[in-house]
């Protein structure tokens, strides 16, 4: 009987341990809070803000993500003083700052987190312009207006007209009214008549780019890449073909160039907390190509392409502990 009792004891005691040591490894998920700077809101940015957003809640539920509006080109700034812990932009504006390139102002602390879509130039004209190609629109004397932004995409546009001995002085002596306004703003102005196109860039295929095609009749124009490609090189753009199975309001492939939307977080920022952003969207990947169709063809290995400045020290780890990324 005292045998028993014993075996018994010893058995008890050997279950209880296991399921101590059970209950004591159980992954403990706190929820982050942090902040994240998009772009003007209603864009390929804020979709993205947003899928980011929701990998986050569904690693880590109750997490709190405050995504705040701003700017490709500003957002960087904000990001070295310190105003968020995330901020989205382009691949290129980041190295423009990091190397302080065209006149922007060199930041030294602004890392990578993660690379997301191809974000690609779009240059789309009224088809009553009888413009088809980049080397029409600058060498044509019409009077237009013409929608762009003073951040990468202008540099792309200086870079483009030096091709062609030209700088954007020319192309407005020529009767192209150049408007920096918002995104938001493009589809309106075509159709009330006080804009005759716009140069921008976005993931493919682009919200905007089939809502201004739907609503009118626009001519999306196509670049000499051979001419343009060193040049454009210079303002961190490479190659691209937009198939013509890309939208339904085209029928031939479209010659342009593209940068990668990046993720970027500052060198003061809370490493773990990175390392836990970026382990959110590694093991919800699938969910975010669900949100975002601009990468449902997407594998892991992508999230490092456009990473051209230093790597955040704590999404290098999420990424080198899953696998991602080697040493």
């Amino acid at each position: 009987m005292n045998k028993i009792k014993v075996f018994f004891i010893v058995f008890l005691l050997t279950f209880l341990g296991a399921c101590s040591s059970s209950v004591s490894e159980e992954k403990i998920v706190e929820p982050l809070q942090l902040s994240l700077i998009e772009g003007s809101g209603g864009t390929a940015y804020a979709v993205l803000a947003n899928a980011i957003a929701g990998a986050i809640e569904n690693e880590f539920p109750g997490s709190v993500t405050q995504i705040e509006l701003g700017s490709p080109k500003g957002n960087p700034v904000r990001l070295e003083q310190a105003e968020a812990d995330l901020a989205i932009t382009n691949s290129n504006t980041a190295v423009y700052y990091n190397e302080g390139l065209f006149d922007y102002e060199k930041l030294e602390n602004l890392n990578f987190v993660a690379g997301f879509n191809s974000s690609v130039i779009h240059l789309a004209l009224r088809s009553d312009l009888g413009i088809t190609t980049f080397e029409e629109f600058i060498h044509n004397y019409q009077n237009m207006k013409i929608r762009y932004s003073d951040g990468a995409t202008q540099v792309f546009l200086q870079q483009a007209l030096l091709a062609y001995d030209m700088t954007e002085e020319d192309l407005v002596n020529q009767g192209v009214e150049l408007l920096n306004i918002d995104q938001g703003e493009i589809a309106e102005m075509l159709n009330d008549g006080s804009l005759d196109g716009y140069i921008l860039s976005t993931s493919v295929p682009g919200a905007l780019i089939s809502q201004t095609f739907a609503s009118g009749d626009m001519t999306l124009l196509s670049f000499d890449i051979e001419k343009l490609e060193t040049y454009a090189a210079k303002a961190g753009y490479s190659p691209k073909i937009i198939s013509s199975d890309t939208y339904s309001f085209i029928s031939t492939d479209i010659s342009a160039f593209e940068t990668y939307t990046v993720l970027l977080s500052h060198s003061h920022a809370d490493q773990d907390l990175i390392y836990n952003i970026v382990t959110a969207i590694i093991e919800h990947f699938d969910y975010m190509k669900q949100v975002l169709p601009s990468i449902e063809s997407n594998n892991l290995e992508d999230l490092l392409k456009g990473q051209l400045i230093p790597f955040s020290e704590g999404a290098k780890r999420a990424y080198m502990d899953a696998g991602v990324l080697s040493e």
